[in-house]
Formats: structure tokens, C-alpha cells, sequence
């Protein structure tokens, strides 16, 4: 039992490494952990063997490259493992609406597009492989940042310059919580279309952003609700799909 409780601190501090934005104190773990700083001492020492944290001072502990390979690991196969589940149901909404459709996930305070499925259109939008853009740009990026925890949408609202374009984010997120998806007109790209939903993972947590892209020459509005009812229905079974891989491999 002792050994089980030991490991269950161990994982707290990596736990709280991971969600700190800066390397902490011994000070800082001991008391956000309850702990005595002689035991925290003890489970850093431990972790530090292990490559699972990295010491740059007492003052300054952080993520070791053990732990972050691991992580890089999963988080490798979770993007295959999405981008496989999701390909057939891209090909459908590019059937259905005649569109390109981009699969994005959050990376930092940005999205970065991990798939996409091009209309058969002569002039047609291309989403180039690992396209970037900011959290709060495009229909792609907000209906991922809309879905976020407080901290992410905090900084997001923190590099507005005014108090008014907070308000507006705030209204422009809850609306996209309310109505399920997110259309945007010329936003990152003149003359284009993004109508995007969120994909959620078996918690409920958001996972990535499914997106039809599209010129505005051809997309009009009296489209948009076609467009919103076949990507809801694709990210739908999408989720469904990654909860039972997720099962399986349980």
C-alpha cells in the first residue's frame, strides 16, 4: 500500500509539472502537493533518476526528457490513430457538400491542420499539410479554442488589446459553444468560406476541429446549414469510433 501511495505522488508532481507554464520550486510542488518538503525531496530524487523530471536549481524544476518522449510518443500515435478513424468520413462530407475538409488539433495556442481531403473542383481551397494558425483565427481554430479550459481561452482574451475585444471573444466563444459549430467568411483567407464543428474525445473533452473550406463564389449562406448538419454528423461518428478504439486498447 505504501509503495502504491508513493507512485500516486510521483504522479501528481508529473501531473502538476505538466500543467505548470513554468518549472516550480521544491518549495513551490511541497506545498501545492501538501506534502513535506523532505518527502517531495525524496519523490524528486526518484523522478530525476529516471529522466522523469530535469533540475535546472532548486528553483527551477521541470519535465524530464524521459517523460516528454513518452509523451510524444502517445501523442504521435493518438494523431495517426484520429487521422485513420477520420479519413473515410472526411471523404463523405467532401462527397456531400463537394468542399475540401481539414482535420486540425490544438498545438500551443495555435491549430495545426494533421489532414485534409481536397474538393474535386477546379478552383478549390488546399489546406497545405501542417498549416498554423493562431487559436482565434479561423472556423477551424475557434470551435477547438471555444471548448477549451479557462486557462488556454484566458490567455487567448490576454493578447486582445482592448477590453471591448474581450467582450466580443467571449461572445463570439459562447456562441459557438451554444450552437455546436462556427462559420467564419474571409477571416485568415480572402474570399474563403470555413464552416468547422468540434470532434470530442470519449470524456467529452474537446480533441480536434473538422472543417469545410470553401470559395465564397460557391458556398453561399443558404449552404451553411447543409454544410453544419453533414460535418456534425461526420464528427459524431468520429468521436464514436474513438471511443471504441479507445475501449479496445483498454
Amino acid at each position: 500500500m505504501a509503495q502504491l501511495q508513493t507512485l500516486s505522488k510521483a504522479l501528481d508532481i508529473l501531473n502538476l509539472l505538466g500543467r505548470s507554464e513554468d518549472p516550480l520550486s521544491v518549495e513551490e510542488i511541497a506545498g501545492r502537493m501538501e506534502l513535506p518538503e523532505s518527502t517531495t525531496y525524496r519523490l524528486l530524487q526518484t523522478l530525476e533518476a529516471k529522466d522523469f523530471i530535469k533540475r535546472y536549481s532548486r528553483k527551477k524544476i521541470g519535465l524530464g526528457s524521459n517523460f516528454i518522449n513518452l509523451a510524444r510518443n502517445l501523442h504521435d500515435t493518438m494523431e495517426r490513430d484520429l487521422i485513420l478513424i477520420a479519413a473515410p468520413y472526411m471523404e463523405q462530407v467532401r462527397d456531400a457538400t463537394e468542399e475540401s475538409v481539414i482535420l486540425s488539433v490544438r498545438a500551443g495556442l495555435d491549430t495545426r491542420c494533421i489532414s485534409s481531403v481536397s474538393s474535386r473542383h477546379i478552383i478549390r481551397f488546399v489546406a497545405e499539410a501542417n498549416r498554423i494558425l493562431h487559436l482565434d483565427v479561423g472556423a477551424s481554430s475557434r470551435v477547438i479554442l471555444a471548448h477549451e479550459d479557462e486557462r488556454v481561452i484566458e490567455r487567448i482574451r490576454m493578447e486582445k488589446k482592448t477590453e471591448a475585444a474581450r467582450i466580443q471573444l467571449d461572445q463570439d466563444l459562447k456562441r459557438i459553444r451554444e450552437n455546436g459549430y462556427d462559420i467564419t467568411e474571409s477571416q485568415h483567407d480572402i474570399g474563403s468560406i470555413g464552416i468547422g464543428v468540434p470532434v470530442f474525445n470519449t470524456y467529452g473533452k474537446i480533441y480536434a476541429s473538422l472543417t469545410v473550406v470553401a470559395p465564397d463564389t460557391r458556398v453561399k449562406r443558404d449552404r451553411y446549414p447543409e454544410c453544419v448538419a453533414v460535418l456534425k454528423e461526420a464528427a459524431g461518428h468520429i468521436s464514436s469510433q474513438l471511443a471504441k478504439t479507445e475501449t479496445e486498447e483498454s
